[in-house]
């Protein structure tokens, strides 16, 4: 029979976490404890670190990177995205040379407007969609990234198959990897 000493000591020890000491097994470790699920295990993936034996220092590395990975992969793309997009729009201005070529015939006059009024509605369009995707707000970017991809669809089914048309289709790729992400 145990004496009530023991029986209040074990019950105010608290539950002892297991040592993870690699990465990989802070992954598994955090794989884990959301499939047994519950909202203080969901906390602890975040807390839990892993203490490198050769080092000297007491501070944790952070052993799961799943959650950061993703966030930088989002704002690389959608850095990339509003640097192109918002190059291309400004460009547009700069340049209308060399863009006027590029729109299709059908596009004089049509709505009344001419080709050179359409190419700065488009160059316009390019900048406020990289405006959007820098706007910190969920909806925006998913809309900015619709609106990025169907512009590339619109651009493809004109300019037909040359290089031109691969550097669109690797750009609304990444629109299309960015609105994953989203």
């Amino acid at each position: 029979m145990e004496s009530e000493d023991t029986k209040d000591s074990e019950e105010t020890e608290e539950e002892e976490l297991p040592v993870v000491t690699s990465p990989v097994s802070v992954c598994a470790h955090a794989e884990r404890m959301t499939r047994e699920s519950t909202e203080m295990a969901r906390a602890e993936i975040f807390l839990i670190g892993a203490m490198d034996k050769n080092s000297k220092s007491e501070k944790p590395t952070l052993g799961c990177y799943r959650m950061q990975r993703t966030s930088t992969a989002k704002w690389l793309l959608i850095l990339s995205l509003v640097f192109v997009f918002g190059y291309f729009g400004f460009d547009k201005f700069a340049h209308p040379l060399t863009w006027i070529g590029w729109l299709p015939v059908w596009m004089d006059n049509l709505g009344g407007l001419p080709k050179n009024l359409w190419l700065n509605i488009i160059g316009a369009l390019e900048i406020i969609f990289a405006i959007m995707l820098l706007i910190p707000l969920r909806k925006v970017q998913q809309a900015a990234a619709i609106l990025m991809i169907l512009h590339l669809i619109a651009v493809l089914t004109q300019v037909g198959w040359n290089d031109v048309a691969v550097r669109d289709i690797g750009i609304m790729i990444s629109g299309i990897a960015l609105l994953a992400l989203l």
